[in-house]
Order: structure tokens, then C-alpha cells, then sequence
């Protein structure tokens, strides 16, 4: 799925509250605590498992969503938790934010901030209890979460702290990790984060084994800076697919392989981009594309096999 692309006025809305945020904490160095987050926010962080529902049924009794009492139906959220795979839910009504206990720490942690993001932003509060679509349309439902994905990782990266971090640097797989670790976030989430801000031409993948037989989506997530977009925006997730089915290995962990690439952007003008795949240990490929330099003009002389090339 390509990203979406907030409204200006939309991130400078939600940007303004985790700025109120991180200013509460005393704009603290990376990684965020997130235990501090939920003391000045006054929310109740609280984990459960598909296998007992205590803390669920406790929680929904007196869910509203908009006018509806959900204690009418209050099986209903512990539905959409087993049957749509929901991974972590927000209640507006007591503060509370349910993350399943099961997964990865920094999956829980991305979760937490997501729901975070669902709390601090206002217009968010009378719609949503998570990620279930069951009373929302879906392009809403999708945009909503866009929304809190970007308050999610405004928080996490700390604004304008991680940008210092990652602008103005010719990155790889590698060095974001590092970045990660630092911030104490995913090495996913960092990948996704960076290029989103990158002033220059770039693009990321994350989905499941390119060359392999599984049933995941190969391209789950794709993501691509401003200037890219604006350069090469007949480029997709297919285009790219078939760029990374040309050089990654069939190995399930580890690097899958490295190579360049050439794309002709809007004007006719030609640029090679280095692309490299990382595959990480719970099946998920990580793939980063970034440009290296500007190709020449290749014009061939008619009845010559020689190439003429101006820089």
C-alpha cells in the first residue's frame, strides 16, 4: 500500500500536540520513555490475550462509540480482537489503552504510541476504539489511521530531533539499524520514518519475501520521499517488485542482496539508485532505494552502434 499524504494543515494540527507532549517531558533525549508519556497523558496502559478476556470484557462495558452504548453488544470488541486480528485498541472513556500482550516489545511499543495518537487528536474520539472497521467506512477508517500512524511516529522519533539524525546522510540498511537502536524503536519503523522525511529521491519496501512462495503481500508498504514522488511518480509497487525479483537471493534471514538501478524521471533526465534487501527473523523483508548520482544523456547516432553521452 503507498503511503498516504497527510494534509499539511492536519499534520500541523497533530504535530502541535506531541510538540505539547515532548515539551511536558522536558524535551528529553532519545528513546522516549513511554511509562512518562502515559503519567503526563494520566492514561491506563493495559495488555491482554486472545486467551483470557478479563480485561477486555471490564474495559467494554460502558464503550461508547459516537451515541452507541457497546453494552448492548459488549462482546462486540472481543469479536473484532479474535476475528480481525486487532492488535491494540484505544477507550476514550476510561483513558485506557489495551495492547496485546503477545507481541514483540517494540511491536507493543509502536502499538502503544499508535493509540497515543488516537487520544491526542481530537475529531478521533467519538470514532474510533482501534483498528476494527466495523463502524467506520473504510477510506475513513483508512485515513484515521494514517493519522495516528504519523502522530505515532512524531512521537517516537521526536519530532524535529530525528530529523537531525537522518537528514543530509547517504544511509543504508545498516546505518539505520543503528539509528533504531538509538532511538529505541524498530528497525522497520525507523526504515518507514526516515524516507518519509528524506529530501531526496528514495524509496522503501516493507512486506514479505519477494522472490518466495507465501501468501503475504510482497510490497505491504510502500514508502517514498517527497522528491521522489515528485520525480518518478508513475513509479509503484510493481515497478519496484520486479526491480528487487532481479537481484534478491532466497535466503529467510539476513541480507538478501544489493544492486543499482536506473529510473527516467518526468523531464526525460536519467538517475541510477542503489537498492539493497535485508530479510529479518519473523519473515518481514526490509528493501531501501536511494539515489546515487545523475546518468548522461544516452542518444544513439542512427547507423552507428556507438553510444554519444553528455553529461
Amino acid at each position: 500500500m503507498r503511503k498516504i499524504i497527510l494534509k499539511p494543515g492536519t499534520r500541523n494540527e497533530i504535530d502541535v500536540q506531541v510538540e505539547k507532549i515532548l515539551r511536558g517531558l522536558g524535551n528529553p533525549e532519545p528513546p522516549l520513555d513511554l511509562d512518562a508519556v502515559f503519567k503526563l497523558q494520566q492514561l491506563d496502559p493495559q495488555y491482554y490475550l486472545t486467551s483470557e478476556d478479563g480485561v477486555v470484557r471490564e474495559s467494554i462495558s460502558r464503550v461508547k462509540v459516537g451515541a452507541k452504548l457497546f453494552f448492548e453488544k459488549p462482546t462486540r470488541i472481543w469479536e473484532a480482537i479474535k476475528t480481525a486480528n486487532l492488535k491494540a485498541l484505544w477507550i476514550p472513556e476510561q483513558k485506557r489503552i489495551l495492547v496485546d500482550g503477545s507481541l514483540h516489545e517494540l511491536k507493543k511499543r509502536w502499538n502503544f504510541a499508535h493509540e497515543i495518537g488516537h487520544s491526542i487528536i481530537d475529531w478521533h474520539r467519538d470514532f474510533t476504539f482501534g483498528d476494527d472497521q466495523l463502524t467506520l467506512v473504510e477510506g475513513y477508517h483508512i485515513g484515521l489511521e494514517a493519522e495516528a500512524n504519523y502522530a505515532a511516529g512524531r512521537l517516537l522519533f521526536m519530532q524535529d530531533l530525528f530529523n537531525q539524525h537522518v537528514k543530509g546522510i547517504q544511509h543504508t540498511l545498516k546505518s539505520l539499524n543503528k539509528v533504531a537502536d538509538g532511538f529505541g524503536n524498530s528497525w522497520t519503523s525507523t526504515l518507514y520514518r526516515t524516507v518519509e522525511i528524506l529530501d531526496i529521491p528514495s524509496f522503501a519496501i516493507i512486506g514479505s519475501h519477494p522472490v518466495r512462495k507465501n501468501s503475504e503481500e510482497k510490497t505491504r508498504h510502500f514508502i517514498t520521499s517527497t522528491p521522489f514522488e515528485g520525480l518518478f511518480p508513475s513509479f509503484d509497487e510493481v515497478e519496484a517488485l520486479k526491480v528487487m525479483r532481479s537481484y534478491c537471493g532466497y535466503s529467510t534471514r539476513g541480507p538478501l542482496g544489493e544492486s543499482t538501478f536506473p529510473l527516467v524521471d518526468v523531464n526525460g533526465e536519467r538517475w541510477e539508485f542503489a537498492i539493497e534487501s535485508f530479510a529479518l527473523p519473523h519473515g518481514d523483508v526490509l528493501t531501501l532505494a536511494i539515489l546515487l548520482q545523475k546518468l548522461p544523456i544516452q542518444i544513439m547516432v542512427p547507423g552507428q552502434a556507438k553510444v554519444a553521452h553528455f553529461s
